[in-house]
């Protein structure tokens, strides 16, 4: 999101908010493991851990 400061130009608004749709989803309880699919972003692996989000994993 955006605004126009005058005649200065666009100002970011968002603060780097990451916004993804998924469609469907799947998850093993054994591993922990989530895989879903998402609208425009490609196929997200999580495994528990926020800092190794795998993206796109099957292309």
């Amino acid at each position: 999101m955006y605004t126009v400061l005058g005649t200065t130009g666009w100002q970011e608004l968002n603060n780097n908010l990451g916004i993804t749709q998924f469609y469907g989803a799947a998850g093993n309880s054994t591993s922990g493991v989530i895989v879903g699919g998402t609208q425009d972003n490609g196929t997200l692996r999580y495994n528990g851990n926020t800092e190794n989000l795998e993206h796109d994993v099957w292309r």
